[in-house]
């Protein structure tokens, strides 16, 4: 949070290590740090080391026979197979996930995993598919009074609306988002995703101004994921705000940048942006 990259690693890894320690009682505990910690590393851009972690929670987890472990890490590789740009991967990484939850009857892990599936139906070209997951993740988190899912599922509502070209629509259930967190402290991808609404809306002084600002504050954390995703928006941005140039050399270098990290999604959807 302080932007102290160095020692939250630390810490974390004192952590890892203290959980080694202590053999066979700590495993099932091991393995959700192993998927907290490879969470991690794909927001800090190293996808090798984020899937070398997930490998050991897999084997941890099936050892142990905790098959809620086993879909989190199934989960985990799907959100790496899509940054990765291996959708299909992907898509079959989270069924697995799936599965296994519903097997276990976690109503609400059942609705997020399906969530994921609505984003990658967005990057498949289908959003209309995504909406109607969104909207019953939405009704399910409202009933259940889970802020957190609901915010989830507002947002892959509004992506999904925004490829639809539903602009309005996408700046009401983004704003929804949006304000169940601390208007002061909301979350990068709320932020992000408001911007290309703005854009979307013409409103594209205002959007340039929050996504330099999340591409200094993520920058300062560690947090290469959202830098990438930010530079991506104001790219888009600029093309659309008369600044074609600017926003071409910046995409051409995100391109660039996104690839020799292995986000392949986001370098195909710059190169694309670039050429628009």
């Amino acid at each position: 949070e302080l932007g102290n990259l160095a020692n939250a690693d630390k810490y974390f890894d004192q952590a890892l290590a203290i959980t080694r320690a202590k053999g066979s009682k700590g495993e099932s505990w091991l393995s959700f740090e192993l998927v907290m910690r490879s969470n991690r590393m794909l927001d800090q851009g190293d996808l090798k080391e984020a899937r070398r972690s997930l490998q050991e929670a897999l084997s941890i987890a099936t050892r142990t026979s905790d098959n809620s472990q086993r879909a989190s890490v199934f989960e985990s590789r799907g959100d790496i197979g899509l940054e990765e740009d291996r959708l299909a991967q992907a898509a079959r990484q989270y069924e697995q996930a799936l599965a296994i939850q519903a097997e276990r009857g976690d109503a609400g892990a059942v609705a997020g995993i399906r969530l994921d599936l609505g984003m990658l139906a967005i990057g498949q070209g289908d959003p209309k598919r995504a909406e109607s997951v969104a909207r019953e993740a939405l009704e399910l988190a409202r009933k259940d009074r889970n802020a957190e899912s609901e915010s989830s599922a507002e947002m892959v509502l509004a992506s999904a609306l925004l490829a639809q070209g539903r602009y309005l629509e996408a700046a009401k259930e983004i704003e929804n988002a949006r304000s169940i967190w601390r208007k002061e402290h909301p979350q990068f991808d709320i932020l992000i995703l408001e911007a290309r609404i703005d854009a979307a809306l013409n409103k594209t002084e205002q959007g340039e101004k929050s996504l330099n600002d999340v591409i200094a504050a993520a920058t300062k954390t560690g947090q290469v994921r959202y830098v990438f995703m930010a530079r991506l928006a104001l790219g888009e941005c600029e093309m659309k705000s008369g600044k074609a140039t600017a926003g071409r050399v910046r995409l051409t270098a995100l391109q660039k940048d996104a690839k020799v990290k292995g986000f392949n999604l986001i370098a195909r959807k710059a190169a694309a942006a670039a050429k628009a």
